[in-house]
C-alpha cells in the first residue's frame, strides 16, 4: 500500500526549492555502474518517487527517456510546472504496481523515496520492469545531519540534532531507515548482484532560513504543525534564533554548509533473467 507524506501544492513547491538534491558524486557512482553493467545508457530511465523531479532532472542529461512517477498529485504537478526538458513524462504511480511492461526499463532509481515503500512489493515490481542486465538504484540522505560554520560547527550541529530530537515522537516508523543508514533496505533487494557505495556525502550551502525551510518540509515537522500550528511555529522560531546566536553576527544571506552521510546501493537484474 502506498505511503502518502508530500500532499500539500505549497509542501511540493518548498520542497522543489529548499531539499537538497543527489550530490554529483552520488549520481556519478550511478551512472558509472550503470555503463560498467550495461556498456551505455538505458533507453528509458524511471525515477521512482520522484517527488517534485529533482533526480528526474539529472537523468535526462543522460538518458534519451526518462519517466518520473510518485503517488502524489501535488508533487507531479510542480514536477510538470518546473520540467523544461522535453524527454521527461511524469504520471502519477506508485513505486508497488509501476505503469510499465515486463522488462521495459533500463534503469530504475528511487531517491530519497525508496524508506516510504512497501520494499517487498516495491523489489517485486523491479525486478518485474528491468529488462535483463537493468539496473537499480537507491539513493537516500541520511540522518543526522551536521552543519559547519567557522569555528563554531560542533556547536550549531549540537543544538540542530538536539531540536530534531523534539520532532521524533511525529516521524513515521519507515523514518528509522534513514538512521540505520538503509541497511534493512540493502537487504531487502534480493538481487544477487548488488553493491552499496560507501563514503558519499552530501555537501550543500545554504542560508540560515532557506536550511529552516528545508527543514519545514520534513514530515515530522509537517506533522506537529497539523497537530499545533502555535507550537510548529515556535519550534521553528526557537531553532533559527538558537543558530543564528550560536552563529554571530552575519549578514542575513551569509551561507553555513549542510553535511550528512548518504545510501547509495546499486543493483542489476542477472541478464538471462
Amino acid at each position: 500500500m502506498a505511503f502518502r507524506l508530500f500532499e500539500r501544492p505549497e509542501h511540493a513547491e518548498a520542497y522543489n526549492l529548499y531539499h537538497p538534491g543527489v550530490p554529483d558524486a552520488a549520481f556519478g557512482a550511478i551512472m558509472d555502474y550503470v555503463r560498467a553493467k550495461t556498456g551505455g545508457v538505458p533507453s528509458l530511465a524511471v525515477d521512482v518517487g520522484c517527488g517534485s523531479g529533482q533526480c528526474t532532472r539529472l537523468l535526462s542529461r543522460c538518458c534519451p527517456r526518462v519517466v518520473g512517477v510518485d503517488v502524489s498529485e501535488a508533487m507531479i504537478r510542480e514536477a510538470t510546472r518546473v520540467n523544461r526538458t522535453e524527454n521527461i513524462a511524469y504520471t502519477v504511480g506508485t513505486a508497488e504496481k509501476l505503469p510499465f511492461l515486463d522488462g521495459s526499463v533500463g534503469l530504475l532509481c528511487a531517491t530519497s523515496a525508496a524508506n516510504v515503500f512497501n520494499l517487498p512489493d516495491f523489489v517485486r515490481e523491479a525486478a518485474r520492469v528491468l529488462q535483463p542486465g537493468g539496473c537499480l538504484a537507491v539513493y537516500a540522505m541520511l540522518y543526522p545531519m551536521r552543519l559547519k560554520y567557522g569555528g563554531v560547527s560542533s556547536e550549531l550541529t549540537a543544538i540542530l540534532q538536539e531540536m530534531l530530537e523534539e520532532l521524533r515522537p511525529y516521524e513515521h516508523e519507515r523514518m528509522r531507515h534513514l538512521r540505520n543508514g538503509y541497511a534493512d533496505i540493502y537487504t531487502g533487494i534480493t538481487f544477487a548482484d548488488k553493491e552499496r557505495k560507501e563514503g558519499i556525502e552530501l555537501s550543500v550551502q545554504m542560508t540560515l532560513q532557506d536550511l529552516l525551510r528545508f527543514i519545514g518540509c520534513f514530515s515530522e515537522y509537517q506533522a506537529l504543525r497539523k497537530e499545533n500550528p502555535k507550537r510548529g511555529d515556535t519550534f521553528m522560531q526557537s531553532l533559527g534564533q538558537r543558530l543564528q546566536e550560536a552563529r554571530g553576527r552575519t549578514a542575513p544571506d551569509t551561507e553555513l554548509e549542510l553535511n550528512a552521510d548518504t545510501a547509495v546501493l546499486l543493483a542489476c537484474k542477472t541478464p538471462t533473467a
